[in-house]
């Protein structure tokens, strides 16, 4: 009996460490193929035929069915602008323009980071796009996301819940997709943390 305990215990250890093991290697990579601009980062390889296995799987990971570049280009941030991780104790504001035309359509989206879900709210309210939320004749916009409620535009989080943005950027310009580290994107600032 003790035998196959022991057995069974080493079969369950060895399959949870490869699981491990392999989590943290696709993790590597895809911080390793991304490209940063601010606190955003782009992997180039999402929906392109350029990316090798490692790659696909860690995309898959992550939950992207990726259009291909002409079509769509994403951008994920997890932390804000000063390198701090994502956080419902705190309030950020995003602000930003996209006044040169980079994309046809864009939208910024609040998950989960631990289950890459979206956050439900009593609002409703999970993004923002260049069609609900109002821009400046320059191109410039903000809102805010928080656990606290806020006057204006703004995107509910649960408190307990650390979170990122995804910026999704439709029919991008040339110089987004060849570039995108070229490109201006929104800052994410912390106001205040409770």
């Amino acid at each position: 009996m003790r035998k196959l305990f022991f057995l069974i215990s080493s079969v369950v250890t060895g399959i949870a460490t490869g699981l491990i093991a392999t989590m943290f290697l696709l993790q590597f990579v895809m911080e390793r193929t991304s490209i940063k601009n601010g606190a955003w980062q782009h992997n180039p390889y999402v929906g392109s035929d350029e990316a090798n296995g490692y790659s696909r799987a860690a995309i898959a990971l992550i939950g992207f069915l990726g259009m291909t570049r002409e079509e769509s280009i994403y951008f994920v941030a997890r932390t804000d602008d000063e390198g701090h991780p994502l956080t419902g104790e705190c309030t950020y504001r995003v602000e930003g323009s996209f006044a040169q035309n980079e994309a046809r359509w864009w939208s910024i989206t609040v998950y989960n980071t631990k289950n890459s879900k979206l956050i439900e709210n009593e609002h409703d309210r999970y993004s923002f796009s260049g069609d609900t939320l109002p821009q400046h004749e320059d191109g410039s916009f903000a809102f805010r996301v928080s656990a606290a409620g806020n006057s204006g535009y703004w995107i509910p989080v649960q408190r307990d819940s650390d979170f990122d943005l995804t910026l999704r950027m439709y029919e991008p310009s040339p110089r987004a997709m060849h570039n995108p580290h070229e490109i201006r994107l929104p800052s994410i600032t912390k106001e205040v943390c409770s």
